[in-house]
Order: structure tokens, then sequence, then C-alpha cells
């Protein structure tokens, strides 16, 4: 497939669908419909897009634009390039300052899906997984490497449009969407508190819709994901938001929230069968003795879940007996006493 196909591929798919995550999962269905051959085309075209666009002043506007930017980060971000088509990909490749004209929301500027969509339709045509892979560079990115005091003079327009200062001027033209952003997640944790979970993720939701500082929308995004790892049928989302608070939490300048947020990744771990990373978390997390009496209740009974399902119940029996005693309370006991099989 050469490099006209592959572009044509993405916009044919994706021209009617509404957001990034319709045209990523549009894209995944017109690739199951391509023999696998044209996929492995697809994927070796794409590992060669992500090579080429691997620089450091592309992560630079993508620091810019989302206030903060991983190396998971990154390549998400350049998912979300590759669905604004090859026009604006090219364009950025040679003036990362250009993104200034794309429509973009600050902070919400990615899209992991797109990445494995060949991976997925490949797999669903095969059988197999793809050979190598398509989303991650192991190289040194091009360019000169940038410390952040530089940004505003190699990206001048990007930082005009997302830089702190325009945070600041969106926080005083909006006033009323922050507040109304603080007053659902004022309901979101009464709903938390009643344990009425898909309520909770429903305001949390709503909060970081309408939320403008960073923090505000970190917040929302964790809240989020604490409230679907309670509901059996949301386990897979809850991780992907725990995923997204993780990657923002770099851009908010705040220590207290990072454990909080590591312990929601811990239960997101061991919710969805990652229970070696999550009881590594939790336990590390409960060497903070610290901790308020209900935080230490449910990072035991992470814990306590992540040793279940690896065979370990004695250990899996003293967390229990340890959070219930903290805390009887705790909305995580029963998903903790079930996965021990206990009573």
């Amino acid at each position: 497939m050469d490099r006209a196909a592959f572009w044509d591929t993405i916009e044919r798919s994706t021209a009617l669908a509404a957001d990034d995550e319709e045209r990523a999962a549009a894209l995944e269905a017109a690739l199951r419909a391509q023999p696998a051959h044209m996929l492995q085309e697809f994927a070796e075209e794409q590992a060669r897009l992500m090579r080429e666009s691997h620089s450091w002043l592309l992560w630079g506007a993508a620091y810019v634009i989302n206030g903060g930017c991983s190396d998971d980060g990154f390549d998400y971000f350049r998912g979300w390039l590759l669905l604004r088509g090859r026009e604006v990909w090219e364009r950025a490749l040679a003036d990362p300052d250009s993104l200034a004209d794309v429509p973009a929301t600050r902070g919400d500027v990615e899209c992991e899906d797109v990445l494995y969509a060949v991976g997925k339709a490949y797999r669903e045509v095969t059988g197999s997984d793809l050979g190598f892979a398509t989303a991650t560079v192991e190289a040194e990115p091009a360019g000169q490497e940038w410390d952040e005091d530089d940004l505003p003079r190699l990206l001048p327009r990007l930082w005009a449009r997302f830089g702190p200062a325009a945070v600041d001027a969106d926080l005083a033209d909006d006033p009323e969407a922050e507040t109304a952003a603080q007053l659902e997640m004022h309901r979101g944790i009464g709903a938390l508190q009643r344990q009425d979970f898909r309520d909770a993720a429903r305001l949390f939701m709503s909060a970081r819709e309408h939320g403008r500082r960073p923090i505000t929308r970190l917040l929302a995004a964790n809240n989020i994901a604490w409230s679907l790892l309670h509901l059996s049928d949301s386990y897979a989302e809850g991780l992907r938001w725990a995923e997204t608070a993780t990657r923002e939490l770099d851009a908010v300048d705040n220590d207290r929230i990072a454990p909080y947020v590591q312990g929601t990744s811990a239960l997101a771990y061991v919710m969805n069968g990652l229970d070696a990373g999550g009881v590594t978390l939790a336990e590390a997390l409960l060497e903070d003795e610290t901790a308020a009496v209900a935080s230490r209740a449910s990072r035991l009974c992470i814990a306590a879940i992540g040793r279940a399902h690896l065979g370990d119940i004695q250990a899996a029996q003293r967390a229990i007996d340890e959070a219930r005693s903290l805390d009887p309370s705790c909305s995580l006991l029963p998903a903790a006493i079930a996965a021990a099989g206990l009573s």
C-alpha cells in the first residue's frame, strides 16, 4: 500500500463520523474488509509515519496543546493527528505551529484507539497478531530537545492559543462553566457516598465537560474511573479513564493528588486482570502510614482483590480483615470478599 492509498483509507472511512471515537471505529471496520496483505501494508505505512513524526518540536506542540505530554501521550496525540488527514498531518510535520489553525479542545487532543485499529482488524481477519508495533517508537526524537521555557519562542501561535495565559483568559471569560463543573463534582461525590456509582460517573463526566482548569478535568477523569470500576460492565472503560487521569497528572503540579490517581490505577489493574501490577502499586501506597483511614482501607481491598486473583487467599484474607477493621463501609469490601471466596 502506497502513502496515497493509506491516507485515502483513513479519509474515506472517517468522513462521516461525528467524533474521534467514531472515526477510529469506522477505520477499524473499513480495515476488516481488507485482505491480510493489505492490512500488513497499512500497518507498515503507519509505522513509517510514526517514525517520521517522532520529533521534539511536534512533541512540543502536543505538550502545549494538552498542557503536558508523556511518551504515550505523544503517541496518542499523533493518533489524533492521523485522523485530521494527510494535508493537516504533512503541514504539522513541516511546521508544528500550524496546528494553531486546526480545531481542537485544549487538554483533550489525543486518540489512542486509531493506533490499534489495524492490529485489531488483522487479528479479526487472520486470528493472529501483527508481528511489530505500529504505535511506539524507541529511537530518540529528531531535532533539538527543548525546555518548557523555550516553547513560547518555538511555537508562538500555539502558545498564544493554548498556553497558560489562554487558560486564564478562558476562565475569566467563562467562570460559569468552572462553577458548574465544581457543582457537578460535589454532586458526584455525594453519589459516591451513596454508592450510586452509575450516577456518580454521569455527574463526573458532566464536570469534566464543563471544567476549564486542568486540575478539575484531572480529578473528574479520576473520579469517572473510580466510579466505573465499581460497575461490573464497565471495568475496561474504567481502565481507559484511569489511564487518562495518569497522563494528565503530569500537567498538574499537585503532589497530594498523585496517590489518589495511583490508587485508582491499581484498582483498574486488578479489575482488568492486571493483578501483579495492581498489587505492587496498592502495596506501595500502603507504605504511607499517614494516609487517611478510608484511603488505606480501599488500598487494602485493592491488594486483597489482586492477591486473591493470584491465588494468595491468606494474604487476601489478612488485607480484608484489616480493611474491615478500618472502614466497615468501604465500597470495595464486597468485591474483595467475593474475589477471595469469603463470606
